[in-house]
């Protein structure tokens, strides 16, 4: 996700995006036990855009 496109997500995308990310998040938690994660920094990744949207979010919330 962009930059720009970040500040135009409203709150519910916002949080709709989050809700994706943790259950990337989630499944990497369980693939990684059972051996079957090709791709490591997908969960640091997905952590990082969680955070970012969060700070958004967060960001609009106080602003209103």
């Amino acid at each position: 996700m962009a930059k720009k496109d970040k500040k135009e997500v409203r709150i519910e995308d916002a949080k709709d995006l989050i809700k994706a990310e943790r259950e990337i998040v989630r499944k990497f938690r369980f693939n990684i036990r059972g051996g079957r994660v090709k791709n490591q920094k997908e969960s640091l990744r997905a952590r990082k855009q969680i955070a970012r949207l969060l700070t958004m979010v967060n960001k609009k919330v106080v602003a209103k």
